[in-house]
């Protein structure tokens, strides 16, 4: 055999591999980069689902209480939203200004809205009675939402989607190796 056929076909081998290699690379990383990311936006996503989803169930609450009707059960709705609604949606508001750099492209217009209704609640509800413009200019501008619906749908279906996403990237060999067995002493495996 010639050297020069030699060193030729070693060259074009060690190259294969090479490229092979920086292919392969490429697509872990880029896996790793995207379950990194899911684990980002989980840590997002999954704390306003828990707040959102207390919220939408305590609305069912003061709905329910509020259709009773009396001055009592009134009262008693009003304390849910003071003491339960509210503090919830300040707490929705400071993990998506906390990190809005994870949200989804298509909820930031459902995120402005919100911010919207949060402000108009901080500066037109201040008085605790609700708000102080006459009737014909709210209904002009428009009632203020603690939450809108489609804001708590759209959080809960992402955080389900971005788990299940998450979930199937871990199942296809790129989370912790099953065939490693588990510490006798740990529980979890």
């Amino acid at each position: 055999m010639d050297w020069s056929v030699f060193f030729t076909v070693f060259l074009s081998s060690g190259l294969a591999v090479a490229g092979a290699e920086a292919w392969l690379r490429f697509h872990y990383d880029q896996r790793y980069r995207r379950k990194e990311y899911l684990g980002h936006q989980l840590q997002l996503y999954g704390p306003i689902f828990a707040l959102t989803a207390q919220n939408r169930d305590t609305f069912g609450r003061v709905n329910s209480i509020l259709d009773q009707g009396n001055a009592t059960d009134v009262a008693v709705a009003n304390s849910h939203i003071r003491q339960v609604i509210i503090p919830n949606c300040d707490r929705v508001e400071e993990e998506l200004r906390k990190n809005p750099h994870f949200l989804d492209p298509e909820d930031i217009p459902l995120v402005i809205q919100f911010f919207h209704h949060q402000n108009n609640r901080r500066v037109e509800g201040s008085s605790g009675k609700g708000t102080t413009l006459s009737i014909q200019l709210v209904r002009e501008l428009g009632r203020i939402s603690y939450m809108p619906p489609q804001f708590i749908e759209r959080f809960e279906q992402k955080f389900q989607t971005k788990q299940k996403q998450l979930r199937e990237m871990l199942g296809h060999g790129w989370g912790p190796r099953r065939s490693v067995p588990a510490h006798p002493a740990c529980k979890y495996t």
